[in-house]
């Protein structure tokens, strides 16, 4: 089995299986979804049936965009030798050069490139996310201490999921940057 052929396997399966464990767990915690924070049942009062076919929906667009990633779609790389990593970032996102704060609000014109990147990012920050919502769940279940705890820290969790997708973006730039280089010094 090839190396992309591998982990398009185990993020998928660690992505069905966090999945699972977190819907376990909610229902644990919360049968009647009254104590639920998703917004589709805390903002839009959505019960367990568009709960499921949303996370069904979901997981299966991130499996596509995982698989697009790793197979389908060919990375851009700039052809100039000697990119910082900086300006490589604004290349491959941008095509030009750009301010790299433009990244948390303008999408690059080549969805291409978009799609590479949330087909890299969301299977692994929704698996990371997944083991910490559900492993805060299974401590909802099994300690009081933790329901105080929970109840505080729960606004900050907020932070937390942001900066799980955060990383894994500045890791696949990261990545990409590293292919970069390795095929330059190939030439």
């Amino acid at each position: 089995m090839s190396k992309s052929k591998l982990e398009f396997f185990l993020l998928t399966l660690l992505l069905i299986l966090t999945r699972f464990w977190d819907v376990i767990t909610t229902y644990m915690v919360t049968p009647d979804l009254e104590r639920e924070t998703n917004p589709l049942v805390s903002i839009f009062g959505r019960g367990w049936v568009a709960v499921i076919i949303f996370q069904v929906i979901l997981v299966s667009i991130i499996i596509i965009l995982s698989y697009l990633s790793l197979f389908k779609i060919k990375s851009s790389y700039p052809s100039q030798k000697g990119y910082s990593y900086k300006e490589f970032i604004r290349y491959y996102y941008f095509g030009k050069k750009e301010n790299l704060i433009k990244m948390i609000y303008k999408f690059p014109k080549d969805k291409v490139t978009l799609m590479k990147l949330l087909g890299y990012v969301l299977p692994r920050a929704l698996i990371v996310v997944s083991i910490f919502i559900s492993t805060s769940s299974t401590f909802l279940i099994i300690s009081s201490d933790y329901s105080r705890f929970y109840a505080e820290a729960r606004p900050y969790y907020y932070i937390v999921l942001i900066g799980i997708a955060f990383l894994f973006t500045i890791l696949f730039f990261k990545r990409e940057y590293s292919i970069y280089q390795k095929i330059l010094a190939d030439e």
